[in-house]
């Protein structure tokens, strides 16, 4: 692959164009953006999100891609954590304490992730109810929703997963955290036998990256035991 025309605009989004060489046979969209990736990556550059992308009308065998930025992002104590335990699962746990250093940061998500993040969700959802001969519409009806208050909620969901996963990608590479090509391996055959044939890659190295930066906040977490309930007589 060859990844050229990257450029890197002061509004935080970042574009390329990724062609195919003859060598490459015919690859799949997730094998384009794996090179994206690792071109950002080699340039140190952080992408966030989900990838926007089109075929070159002067190149078939070449994608015009648009990605945002990891955006500047002011990160507030996460050695420090407090939290109550509420759960028996360290997991959830371990959450609450990403989300709570994740609040005390300063950071505006990229509209772009926002607005890919929701339209992959609704393919995804149209792809499940297809899947199941539903239409979207009585889907909405058994919501008792209409299309854009369910957009809107889609979205509400997208900033906050997408602020999280900011924030804890910022503390990742200031940790100076990588993915080593060993572990991304393994998460592809992970994700493979979970039924999906092309794993996306580039998604894969950002929820790794993000689950060190969650596992360093936990490991730096005080835990304060649950509350002991008393017995009613």
């Amino acid at each position: 692959m060859i990844v050229s025309q990257l450029t890197f605009l002061p509004e935080g989004l970042i574009t390329a164009r990724v062609q195919a060489e003859p060598a490459d046979g015919q690859p799949t969209v997730e094998e384009y953006l794996y090179a994206l990736d690792c071109a950002l990556k080699a340039s140190g550059r952080q992408p966030v999100g989900r990838v926007a992308w089109r075929t070159a009308k002067d190149q078939p065998d070449a994608l015009e891609c648009t990605v945002a930025a990891l955006p500047k992002v002011t990160l507030a104590d996460y050695r420090g954590i407090v939290v109550q335990s509420v759960s028996a699962s360290q997991q959830v746990d371990a959450h609450r304490a990403a989300e709570q250093a994740a609040r005390a940061c300063e950071l505006e998500v990229p509209a772009l992730a926002i607005d890919l993040e929701v339209d992959w969700q609704w393919r995804q959802l149209e792809r499940r109810l297809k899947t199941n001969h539903i239409t979207l519409q009585q889907h909405l009806d058994r919501l008792r929703t209409t299309p854009d208050r369910f957009s809107s909620k889609l979205r509400g969901y997208a900033q906050q997963d997408l602020h999280l996963r900011c924030a804890l990608l910022a503390i990742a590479c200031t940790e100076g955290f990588i993915v080593t090509d060993e572990k991304l391996a393994a998460a592809v055959r992970q994700a493979q036998l979970r039924g999906i044939r092309q794993p996306d890659r580039m998604q894969l190295r950002q929820q790794l990256l993000v689950q060190q930066a969650v596992d360093l906040i936990w490991q730096n977490t005080t835990v304060l035991p649950a509350p002991v309930q008393e017995e009613q007589a």
